[in-house]
């Protein structure tokens, strides 16, 4: 039951901070939370807007390159966490001012879209 409010308290919180900024801005907050989380590839993150906002895949990837051209997330390629990524996360400066310097308080809502983006393995790999 404490798990409920305290999640019911994020969310508002998340809310209280955006409050009188656009649709847009919170997007854009959006975008730097999953990636403070996890680094995503553009088809991934734009998945998981799809499914968080309803938001086409042109706009996801205009938010990402105002969101790049800022210096609030940064290209990424390698091996990270044991997974192959070639994509995105989000920079200490982007982190401190669209969250306010804290990873904490993300809302579950975001949180909970990211572990369905996760890779197809290859076919080798699916049959082992």
């Amino acid at each position: 039951m404490t798990e409920v409010i305290d999640q019911r308290d994020v969310a508002i919180a998340w809310n209280k901070s955006a409050k009188g900024r656009g649709n847009r801005w919170r997007m854009m907050r959006d975008v730097v939370a999953m990636l403070a989380l996890r680094p995503l590839n553009l088809t991934q993150l734009q998945d998981a807007l799809m499914r968080l906002r309803g938001i086409t895949r042109r706009k996801t990837h205009q938010m990402l390159e105002e969101l790049e051209r800022a210096g609030d997330v940064k290209p990424v390629s390698g091996l990270i966490g044991g997974e192959v990524v070639a994509g995105y996360s989000s920079t200490e400066k982007g982190v401190h001012f669209w969250l306010g310097g804290t990873r904490k308080g993300i809302p579950a809502g975001v949180v909970r879209v990211l572990p369905t983006m996760t890779s197809v393995p290859k076919s080798e790999e699916a049959v082992k």
